[in-house]
């Protein structure tokens, strides 16, 4: 009986806890959760900074002796030292946003109204999709060049979430295929977002053709 007893307690000890880590499942049933997910991408766009990068060009001279365009204008600019460098921050912002395309569908994003629902559906899916195509080209900026064998080289294309056990070494394509990419994701984006601006409509005959049965207040 002790050894019973010893033994559940031990069973129970080993299991984890909750570590208030939010799943993706999770993120699901919360419209406001599932949302960050790609508003992390926003956060992580390049000019979400104040990075003074007018000191690496003729405009300006620094007088900071850590400044790292000074450091790299003055010969620490290495493989090892590339402060400027997009790829670890677009890889990660391309991440989120494959992430979210995997649920957006799935969000309960106006449980009430159905037809806002699929709206948001809509609206979120092709700022996605022109997100990624961002990031993805802000990746091509910061590492397209020659390769060895003479051919210009693009960036590895990641369209869907790469998982644990996944194949994290993804070759990089060629640059015409990275630039076919981007415009994909443009077209895909163009096929969700109807408007240039968000902005509000005062009428039903102002409504986008696809939303053209929306009540204007709901689209709004």
């Amino acid at each position: 009986v002790i050894w019973s007893v010893s033994l559940t307690g031990c069973e129970k000890l080993l299991e984890p806890e909750n570590d208030n880590h939010l799943t993706l499942d999770f993120a699901k049933g919360f419209p406001a959760y599932a949302e960050g997910i790609m508003l992390r991408s926003y956060a992580q766009m390049p000019t979400n900074n104040f990075s003074y990068v007018d000191v690496a060009t003729d405009n300006a001279v620094s007088n900071v002796k850590t400044d790292n365009f000074l450091r790299m204008a003055t010969g620490e600019w290495s493989a090892l030292f590339t402060p400027t460098s997009q790829w670890s921050n677009a890889l990660s912002a391309i991440q989120y946003i494959n992430k979210f395309l995997t649920i957006v569908n799935d969000v309960p994003w106006k449980p009430s109204n159905p037809s806002i629902s699929d709206m948001y559906v809509q609206r979120y899916t092709g700022e996605a999709y022109a997100m990624r195509a961002w990031f993805e080209y802000i990746l091509l900026q910061d590492v397209a060049g020659l390769g060895e064998n003479g051919q210009m080289l693009g960036i590895p294309l990641y369209t869907s979430s790469i998982e644990p056990g996944d194949n994290f070494n993804v070759p990089r394509a060629s640059f015409a295929e990275s630039v076919a990419q981007i415009y994909k994701d443009i077209d895909k984006a163009l096929e969700y977002l109807t408007m240039d601006d968000f902005v509000d409509i005062n009428n039903a005959a102002s409504l986008p053709a696809k939303y053209a049965t929306a009540v204007p207040a709901d689209y709004n």
